[in-house]
């Protein structure tokens, strides 16, 4: 975020004084060109925010993908705490710096997942929530903006937002903030916290075809596409294999993937191991390596 008079220049030694003031000194450092701000409450980032703004700079996230040169960036790895996890409501409200993968194991605990999730293994709520990027899980329960209940943020004048619910949906006429927020890279506000959803765990189970041609292939999408039932938690696919995730109850599961043989009737079923070692690359969560075709 920029101030409407936005002035190219480094925020000035008293402005980084005032909201020292506020936060202490200990959460303010230097990172090359960028002063880095190292918040732990939102109460840190109201007072950071509010203060940059009126001196005419700019303010962004650390994991933004692009960074001017003088924005002032927050940081927010000292604000990962799991504030909640509700089984009853189904919901789990997370700090922005948590990992994902530290999040599913929490809820995984619990007999839950979250619908949707980053690849990465040390991606962070903050890296996806901003996105509309599809994730693992996005065929079957969308990106991760209609996997959000409620959003906790700060403004461009410092003002805190709960644009939602922590227990349902906000669903109903006007605009959605939620999702504005969710989809707007920190150009809107800064997002400090958000209240997920979850979904009983069950069981994940995926297999694997190769098919004669891409059109081959092509033609058992459109026909999973185009089924009232079957529907898998996750798909891939490289020049003529694919693989199908499905996730739920068991006896579901089974079901479905019985239905996927009969959907790719013709293709060749693949039943070596194609994953193994792709759980040791550095980048990939280790619980997730069999949607993927090396």
């Amino acid at each position: 975020m920029r101030s409407l008079e936005y002035i190219d220049k480094p925020v000035s030694a008293e402005v980084l004084d005032r909201i020292a003031t506020v936060i202490g000194a200990d959460k303010i450092k230097t990172e090359g060109e960028n002063t880095v701000i190292v918040p732990t409450t939102q109460a840190d980032v109201s007072a950071a925010v509010k203060a940059v703004i009126a001196a005419k700079g700019a303010i962004n996230t650390k994991n933004a993908k692009h960074h001017a040169a003088n924005e002032v960036l927050l940081d927010f790895s000292n604000m990962k705490d799991i504030e909640f996890i509700d089984t009853v409501n189904m919901t789990v409200k997370v700090q922005v710096g948590c990992r994902f993968e530290d999040l599913m194991n929490a809820v995984a605990e619990k007999g839950f997942m979250i619908g949707t999730s980053p690849a990465g293994k040390d991606a962070t709520i903050e890296d996806f929530v901003y996105s509309e990027l599809p994730g693992v899980g996005s065929y079957k329960y969308g990106t991760i903006k209609d996997n959000v209940f409620n959003v906790y943020a700060v403004d461009c004048n410092g003002g805190n937002i709960e644009t939602g619910y922590d227990t349902l949906g906000y669903y109903m006429s006007g605009f959605n903030v939620t999702q504005t927020l969710t989809a707007s890279a920190g150009r809107i506000a800064i997002i400090t916290a958000v209240t997920l959803k979850m979904v009983p765990a069950g069981v994940i189970k995926a297999e694997a075809y190769e098919f004669a041609d891409a059109d081959a292939m092509q033609a058992a999408l459109a026909k999973v596409a185009q089924e009232p039932s079957v529907k898998p938690f996750h798909i891939s696919f490289n020049e003529k294999k694919a693989v199908f995730a499905f996730q739920g109850d068991e006896a579901f599961v089974d079901l479905d993937m019985a239905a996927m043989d009969a959907i790719c009737e013709g293709a060749t079923k693949i039943n070596d191991d194609l994953f193994t070692g792709i759980e040791g690359a550095e980048c990939m969560c280790p619980k997730r390596p069999t949607f993927y075709i090396p």
